[in-house]
């Protein structure tokens, strides 16, 4: 098999249009292997240049664990030699891409440079990017697939209210010694059934009550305000507190310690105003 065939057989056909799009990018049209010094390179990358030991680390890493990362990038390079798919870097440096595609879509780049050192060839391997600072596609389909992959643990419904539980609540010392004052009970009658009508908590009075709600086995939704958290506190408060009507002083009332509720210091509004 000649060198030709493996290449062909080493890429396919998705891996070739990678390496050629990069020369349509403007960095390569801008950029382009003057005529002189094309001539004087082969596509031969093994015989064209050296191939440092730290460059073939990285190159190892690049083309991922157990592959022939050599034959690899000789591919590479020829691909991109026969597709015109160099660019100047500088002047004594000519990158090339890949067919390793990055997230954004364009192909990781490789460069060499002019080699200073007598006896060895003309050029040497003088860049491979460090792989775990790139984001490559690759890591993404690896990521997307091991998300579908994890194990979807089923949604519990929301317990049932027990209604024994409250009456039960009603008869302990707590409630008995403390109760709700006849004056708080009419006012709470001319509000509305809905807890967050009358009664403000805040973000972080929020996030503290859902987590000792839930070491308690009172849950609550993680969208739209929790609304069947609110409504089951407002199921248990209705035991001592009775139900109430209206909406015409919203936020009278704030939550306290838990199973507690606070006057809100702030003077009624009139038409539902906040």
């Amino acid at each position: 098999m000649d060198e030709q065939q493996m290449n062909e057989d080493l890429l396919c056909d998705a891996d070739r249009e990678l390496i050629a799009s990069a020369a349509r990018l403007q960095k390569y049209v801008e950029a382009p292997v003057p005529a002189g010094l094309l001539g004087e390179l082969s596509d031969d990358l093994l015989k064209l240049a050296f191939i440092p030991y730290a460059s073939r680390s990285k190159l190892s890493s690049l083309y991922g664990p157990g592959l022939d990362f050599m034959s690899l990038v000789s591919a590479d390079w020829r691909e991109a030699f026969s597709q015109g798919a160099l660019r100047m870097h500088n002047a004594k440096t000519i990158s090339f891409p890949t067919h390793i595609e990055m997230a954004n879509g364009e192909a990781v780049e490789l460069s060499i440079s002019e080699n200073a050192q007598e006896g060895g060839p003309a050029w040497f391997l003088s860049y491979v990017p460090i792989v775990e600072h790139m984001k490559l596609r690759r890591d993404c389909v690896a990521e997307a697939k091991a998300e579908s992959e994890k194990p979807r643990l089923p949604k519990e419904p929301l317990p049932t209210l027990m209604e024994d539980g409250f009456a039960g609540m009603q008869e302990s010392e707590d409630y008995l010694v403390n109760p709700v004052p006849l004056a708080v009970l009419n006012e709470l009658d001319s509000m509305d059934a809905e807890f967050s009508s009358f009664v403000w908590v805040s973000p972080r009075e929020h996030r503290a009550r859902r987590r000792r709600n839930a070491r308690r086995g009172f849950h609550q939704t993680r969208s739209r305000g929790g609304k069947a958290g609110r409504t089951a506190v407002a199921c248990l408060l209705r035991g001592q507190l009775r139900s109430a009507k209206g909406a015409r002083w919203p936020r009278a009332f704030r939550l306290g310690l838990p199973g507690e509720f606070r006057r809100y210091d702030r003077k009624p509004c009139r038409d539902g105003a906040r």
